[in-house]
C-alpha cells in the first residue's frame, strides 16, 4: 500500500462499499372498531434498494448513491 501511496503522491484513497436493502410489509394486530374491517393496502412482492457509498480517505469526505 506504501508503494501506491509513495508512486502517486497527489491521488486520493477512497474505500468503497455496498449495500441492499430488502423492503417486505408484515402484518401485525391492531385495534379498530367493532363490526368493521380494516383495510391493508400492501404489495406481495419484495422491493429491493441497492446503495453504493465511497469514503475519501483522509479527507473524510463521502459520497453515496442509490440504484434505482
Amino acid at each position: 500500500m506504501t508503494d501506491v501511496v509513495q508512486d502517486h503522491p497527489d491521488g486520493v484513497l477512497v474505500m468503497l462499499d455496498e449495500m441492499s436493502l430488502q423492503l417486505q410489509a408484515t402484518l401485525s394486530r391492531v385495534w379498530f372498531p367493532v363490526g368493521q374491517r380494516p383495510t391493508i393496502k400492501g404489495s406481495p412482492q419484495r422491493d429491493c434498494l441497492h446503495f453504493f457509498g465511497a469514503l475519501a480517505l483522509p479527507s473524510g469526505q463521502e459520497i453515496a448513491l442509490s440504484q434505482i
